[in-house]
Formats: structure tokens, C-alpha cells, sequence
């Protein structure tokens, strides 16, 4: 049996509230480790058959590699 999974993203419109918060923590990351190139961060709202889900992804570049990390919650 083949289970098939569908998923729709949505780009979540930029919230003032969400991106003060986003660059207060970005920012302690970058005082914290100066090695820090760049930083981006995604917020998006993933619809599958269980219902709605926020997803936020983070894509750190540091000298040499880069750092990705995902997490998706019910709420952001």
C-alpha cells in the first residue's frame, strides 16, 4: 500500500509583530557568534489532509558550509 501525502505551502504575508521578534533573536545569534555570514529565514504555512501547519526555516552560511534547520508547529 502506497501512502500518498499532498502539501500546498503558503507564503505567510510579513507581520511587524513576527519580524521584530525574528531580528531581535537573528541578532543575538550574530553577536554571539561573529563567524555568521548570513542569515535567512522562511515563513510559511504548509495545508496537508491533517489539517494546517506553520513551518519556519532558517539558512545560516557561515565561512566554509552552510546551516539549514526546520520546524513546524501549530502555532508560530
Amino acid at each position: 500500500m502506497m501512502l500518498c501525502s499532498t502539501r500546498y505551502t503558503i507564503k505567510i504575508p510579513e507581520s511587524p509583530a513576527l519580524s521584530k521578534f525574528t531580528n531581535r533573536k537573528l541578532n543575538l545569534l550574530r553577536r554571539r557568534y561573529d563567524t555568521i555570514q548570513n542569515l535567512h529565514v522562511h515563513f510559511k504555512l504548509e495545508n496537508t489532509r491533517q489539517g494546517s501547519a506553520k513551518v519556519c526555516e532558517i539558512e545560516c552560511t557561515i565561512p566554509g558550509s552552510s546551516i539549514h534547520a526546520s520546524a513546524t508547529k501549530g502555532i508560530f
